[in-house]
């Protein structure tokens, strides 16, 4: 094995081993050895669709690395045995990209649709500030049951990294609409307290805007997370494609 392909599988290591963590990612130029260039205004359609070619590329590189090793016999030298050793840590590596991949849509699909539902009742919630003021139906109760319901999944394995800011918002979603419609003085009828519920109403308004200006910067965290991760990946799939140049 040259010089060359010893330097591009030392890459493909570093890029499959490189942990990426959500909130301040320092990633060392020397170690990876390429530059990295993430799209922060990607919406997350167009992420999973990347993600989906990036699964596309690994299977159809491992593929091709995996096909020609069994049609191919290495020499016994030194040399031989070295180029094989190349392959199988290359293979090892796809494989290892391969679960980060799937993990990124995991990642992807199970913190979408947390957040879809976090967007969903904060909409619920402004529509029934809006409306006539009573909570008859009990609609508000019910809302941040599925909140706590939304938070206790943010701590699963997939999406635990983001679990910190979600809560947050839950917590500050549910503490502003606890203060609003326990403490609501709307069925008082005189002018004082009305004016008083005017009053609350639009703090309670302005308040879970920021809070669904806080979900879409979350949902641009886990896409450039995922859109990170998933350019580290590509890299890697140049690189191995780039050290084996006859099996492509």
């Amino acid at each position: 094995m040259n010089n060359k392909t010893k330097n591009i599988l030392s890459s493909v290591i570093a890029f499959a081993t490189v942990a990426v963590l959500v909130g301040g990612v320092f990633i060392s130029n020397r170690t990876l050895q390429t530059s990295i260039t993430v799209n922060t205004n990607k919406t997350s359609v167009e992420a999973m669709k990347q993600l989906k070619k990036t699964q596309d590329a690994l299977s159809e590189t491992f593929k091709k690395l995996s096909d020609a090793m069994n049609g191919q016999e290495d020499g016994g030298d030194a040399e031989g045995l070295a180029v094989a050793e190349g392959k199988e840590t290359a293979l090892t590596n796809l494989t290892r990209l391969q679960k980060r991949n799937s993990q990124n849509i995991q990642v992807l699909t199970t913190a979408g649709s947390l957040l879809n539902q976090m967007d969903s009742i904060s909409l619920q919630l402004q529509n029934i500030a809006l409306s006539a003021g009573s909570d008859g139906n009990g609609e508000v109760s019910i809302a941040l049951d599925k909140l706590q319901a939304i938070k206790k999944q943010f701590s699963g394995k997939d999406v635990k990294s983001f679990s910190k800011t979600a809560n947050s918002i839950i917590d500050s979603m549910t503490i502003a609409t606890k203060e609003y419609f326990v403490g609501s003085q709307k069925t008082k009828k005189s002018s004082v307290a009305k004016a008083s519920n005017t009053a609350s109403s639009r703090e309670y308004l302005d308040k879970l805007k920021k809070n669904k200006t806080s979900i879409s910067e979350l949902r641009k965290g886990v896409i450039f997370y995922v859109d990170l991760s998933d350019t580290m990946i590509r890299n890697s799939i140049d690189e191995t494609n780039a050290a084996f140049p006859d099996y492509n």
